[in-house]
């Protein structure tokens, strides 16, 4: 991860997003370009770093559409498989932030996993 902390890297991307909507941006296009501002290069040398950014973004589609694409799920479930083979987690969060980041993950995968059921897609 860069010299973001955890919880800072949350404020800022939604301090970005709200940004965006302020100046007009209608929320969908800013939470993509929230997204795309945040997801950061070489991939490979920050793992954690875009799985937070991409969960967070998978949370405002979720709470804007109820629904997911196919193509969002697999992102999101290559780049958490990533991170679980790369990255020892508790290397690079507090226990606060690992509490957070364990309840947020939880609570997406469980919105996924509600989601492809009533879809049939599992």
């Amino acid at each position: 991860m860069t010299n973001f902390k955890y919880f800072k890297l949350i404020a800022f991307y939604y301090n970005g997003i709200f940004g965006l909507i302020k100046q007009g941006t209608p929320i969908d296009q800013a939470n993509i370009r929230g997204y795309d501002d945040f997801w950061l290069y070489p991939e490979n040398d920050n793992y954690l770093n875009n799985l937070i950014v991409y969960l967070h973004f998978m949370n405002v589609v979720f709470a804007l559409r109820k629904s997911f694409t196919f193509k969002q799920i697999e992102v999101y479930k290559n780049q958490l498989k990533l991170v679980n083979e790369n990255i020892n987690i508790s290397d690079w969060l507090s226990s606060d932030e690992m509490e957070h980041f364990k309840e947020s993950v939880s609570q997406l995968n469980f919105e996924i996993e509600n989601w492809e059921l009533e879809n049939l897609i599992k």
